[in-house]
């Protein structure tokens, strides 16, 4: 009894592998300008000796994998549009839709139901890892494993910077308190009172202020009425 030799001899299942490599080739190659004797050589090139096809063998399983598409997408819509439905009912409504050397079992349809499943579960992982790595935020090595290390750590790193505005000019603080002094004085005349009381609030932002004043801008005057007019009419 002789030993046969290729897959095509054997009727083999196709792996996995193959399947891709067979829809790499057909797909970028149009039907009208690559014909399947040279999608056989092709193919035949990149496979071992004992797993080569002939035409007809390809063609056939690129039939059956189209097939198959539609099958899957046919299901997907069922499962869809009747959530609630058994798996025997689903395969009458399959049955029902598809040639009838194309029916299906139910064990069968839940089986490929499964395997949609996990197909999406694996391309889900592939799209999140290299997302997880890309975005990953590494600890600084200059912080260690202990938080209290960590705060004096960070206590002194703040320590050192030196401190901007917090040193006092005797300068500055005799003009802010010359102008308290002035606008105090204001605030006892009686023209002064009968001029604040006719502001209407709503255009006060409209109120003239003294030129010399406006380097006071970053003094906080919280709570001392400063304001000046320029010329009175």
């Amino acid at each position: 009894m002789s030993r046969k030799l290729y897959a095509y001899d054997r009727r083999d299942v196709y792996y996995p592998e193959e399947e891709n490599l067979l829809q790499q080739l057909k797909l970028p190659h149009p039907s009208t300008c690559t014909t399947w004797q040279q999608l056989r050589i092709l193919f035949n090139d990149s496979v071992p000796s004992n797993r080569q096809r002939t035409e007809d063998g390809l063609k056939n399983k690129w039939k059956d994998m189209e097939n198959c598409k539609k099958e899957e997408k046919l299901l997907r819509e069922l499962k869809l549009t009747h959530p609630e439905a058994g798996w025997q009912e689903m395969a009458c409504l399959f049955n029902q839709t598809v040639p009838a050397h194309r029916n299906r079992r139910a064990e069968t349809l839940k089986l490929k139901w499964e395997n949609i499943q996990h197909r999406n579960h694996k391309a889900e992982l592939s799209f999140r890892e290299p997302l997880q790595s890309r975005f990953l935020v590494r600890p600084s090595p200059r912080l260690s494993m202990n938080p209290h290390n960590d705060k004096k750590e960070l206590q002194a790193e703040s320590s050192s910077k030196p401190e901007v505005g917090l040193k006092s000019d005797p300068a500055v603080e005799v003009e802010v308190k010359a102008g308290g002094d002035h606008c105090a004085a204001l605030e006892s005349e009686p023209w002064f009172r009968e001029l604040y009381d006719s502001i209407d609030p709503d255009t006060a932002s409209e109120c003239l202020i003294d030129p010399a004043l406006d380097d006071m801008s970053d003094v906080d005057i919280s709570g001392t009425y400063m304001i000046c007019i320029r010329q009175l009419t």
